[in-house]
């Protein structure tokens, strides 16, 4: 504790912003891909996490761009699944800054949220049983996170995640 009369320097907040995703966002994280989203992206659906981003920005009318201090944390979004039933497929890719600063991310997450389901009152994807950090977001935001079973081309154990409503 400073002593009376003596100044503190006040404790600086990251600074968040999220924008639309661009191309060369995937260029820059690339490098710096957390490696459970790697794993995930290979054991789920057979492809490298820039492959998967690659997809995510072709095909998602919503995809988002989060940095903490200038830096990617991030890249999400969500992509059409089924037009009938109002299905959206979310999707994220963090990169190794992602868990440094997690709480201010994971606080702005919530209003990204709202608008997917807005356009898509049912959101529905999968990830990878090993993967904690996203499993215990999900649960966060509110998806429900069914029990672990073999998903994907190499059979790995993954939950089945959703939310409808």
């Amino acid at each position: 504790m400073a002593e009376p009369g003596r100044y503190v320097r006040p404790v600086r907040a990251p600074f968040v912003s999220i924008e639309p995703a661009r191309p060369e966002d995937v260029l820059e994280s690339s490098s710096t891909i957390r490696q459970a989203d790697r794993d995930e992206c290979l054991a789920l659906a057979n492809m490298t996490a820039e492959t998967a981003m690659w997809r995510g920005l072709e095909l998602s009318p919503m995809a988002w761009t989060g940095r903490v201090d200038g830096g990617i944390v991030a890249i999400f979004g969500v992509a059409p699944g089924c037009e009938a039933t109002g299905l959206g497929i979310p999707w994220l890719v963090g990169t190794d800054a992602l868990p440094l600063h997690a709480l201010p991310f994971l606080r702005n997450s919530r209003g990204y949220l709202a608008l997917m389901r807005r356009a898509y009152p049912w959101l529905q994807n999968v990830v990878d049983a090993r993967n904690t950090a996203a499993i215990r977001w999900l649960r966060w935001l509110g998806f429900h996170v069914e029990l672990a079973v073999p998903i994907g081309p190499n059979r790995v154990p993954g939950h089945v995640f959703w939310m409808r409503g």
